[in-house]
């Protein structure tokens, strides 16, 4: 049962894709990553909604200050993109003809203050932070169920 429009549309797209595998020609999978997480390349930006880069920024001084709504302590599930590439391999090598399934990709559950935690640690100062207003449409525990996904691709 979604709770967003975001949500919804999800569905709404994987319950098509269903539909399209079970004609039998293709096989399909969905997968459902949550907050993939790796270095921000070189010389790159960090996206403005990816936590992590984000911290690493304003911890390592290339940018003055970490933006977060609320209080720090809703918790999020990161996944290595490493680890989402192994899904895509062993879900594209487990998908027969005329099936469809959804996994959830998630690794490691954490909250922000986790991640501010971690990134001062290695950065060897506390990361700035400006708390702003909580959104009151966030959830304060996202994390991915990944039993269904282990057991059927390992």
């Amino acid at each position: 049962m979604p709770r967003s429009p975001y949500g919804a549309a999800k569905l709404a797209v994987e319950e098509a894709i269903g539909a399209a595998a079970s004609i039998g020609r293709l096989g399909a999978i969905s997968l459902c990553l949550f907050n993939a997480a790796s270095r921000t390349p070189f010389g790159g930006t960090p996206s403005p909604l990816a936590l992590i880069p984000q911290t690493v920024a304003a911890g390592t001084g290339r940018t003055p200050v970490l933006a977060i709504d609320g209080d720090s302590s809703v918790l999020r599930d990161f996944v290595h993109v490493r680890d989402v590439a192994a899904a895509v391999a062993a879900g594209l090598a487990r998908t027969p003809p005329g099936g469809h399934h959804a996994y959830n990709i998630g690794t490691t559950p954490a909250s922000e203050l986790d991640v501010l935690a971690e990134v001062g640690r290695a950065a060897g100062r506390a990361v700035p932070v400006q708390h702003r207003s909580a959104d009151e449409t966030d959830t304060s525990y996202l994390a991915a169920d990944t039993a269904d996904t282990r057991a059927a691709l390992d």
